[in-house]
């Protein structure tokens, strides 16, 4: 039997035209299904099929890994982002540090004449400076609770301390001269990521006055009671990825101050 070449209907021998379609009566010798009729969906794939559709995917997922790749790049060096000072303070005269509450972190640190005794501070004690005399002269403490406090035989002291919230975690560095008329410490330290926060908090006890030297784009959050006789300062920058040192460079400021009650403690904070 014949069929019709564009319906597959059957066709008489004499037809000139299809009965179903209307179309010429072009034939087909074949006795399969019609060519109108839809082809089966779920045929597997040919080889080339398969290859053209590898490729896509490929391409694909090169743009997408791309583009992370450029995004990431723009959001780790133009931004910074690992950490945020949020509020700071430096007084005279005081033994009690109070900050605003809520935030992830606090940097409290003090210095005294150094003449007599000094406790630490009743809360995340750090590091410390002991005298040639042999009493506290400064401290750090790193706690967190917005409230800290330390005892003091002194009469002159200086306490102060910074909140930092907006980071995952840090690292902390401290140095420290303790002897006679000491007049500079240092701390080095490393940052393993590009535009880390980096938290300083010097301190000069003894009735000394410091400056802070070794960082560019230092920004001072607090200080007490102002230069030329720094006695305290807390100050911070962001950083690229590498190998730092700062120092405080210290001066007697005091008159009659005994050169063995000095001492300078310096501590450096990376915030990831």
């Amino acid at each position: 039997m014949k069929y019709c070449k564009y319906c597959g209907a059957p066709l008489e021998d004499n037809d000139k035209f299809c009965d179903n379609c209307g179309k010429p009566a072009g034939v087909s010798e074949s006795y399969g299904r019609p060519s109108n009729e839809p082809s089966n969906s779920n045929a597997p794939l040919t080889k080339k099929s398969s290859l053209n559709l590898y490729l896509i995917l490929s391409a694909i997922l090169v743009v997408l890994f791309l583009t992370g790749v450029i995004v990431f790049r723009i959001f780790s060096t133009s931004k910074p982002g690992h950490g945020v000072v949020s509020a700071a303070v430096v007084n005279e005269n005081t033994t009690s540090v109070n900050l605003p509450q809520g935030y992830s972190l606090y940097i409290y640190g003090y210095g005294t004449g150094g003449g007599f005794q000094s406790s630490a501070f009743i809360k995340g004690q750090y590091a410390s400076a002991i005298n040639s005399a042999g009493n506290r002269v400064a401290a750090l403490a790193v706690s967190k609770s917005n409230f800290n406090e330390f005892s003091t035989q002194t009469g002159y002291q200086v306490a102060g301390g910074i909140a930092i919230t907006g980071f995952s975690r840090f690292t902390s560095f401290s140095g420290y001269n303790t002897g006679s008329g000491a007049s500079s410490a240092s701390v080095s330290f490393n940052v393993k990521h590009n535009n880390s926060l980096v938290v300083v908090v010097a301190i000069a006890g003894g009735g000394q006055s410091l400056s802070i030297t070794g960082l560019s784009g230092l920004k001072t959050d607090a200080a007490w009671p102002g230069s030329p006789n720094l006695a305290m300062e807390i100050v911070h920058t962001y950083l690229p990825k590498g190998s730092y040192s700062v120092s405080e460079i210290t001066s007697q400021s005091a008159g009659g101050q005994n050169p063995n009650d000095a001492g300078n403690l310096i501590g450096a904070f990376v915030f990831y």
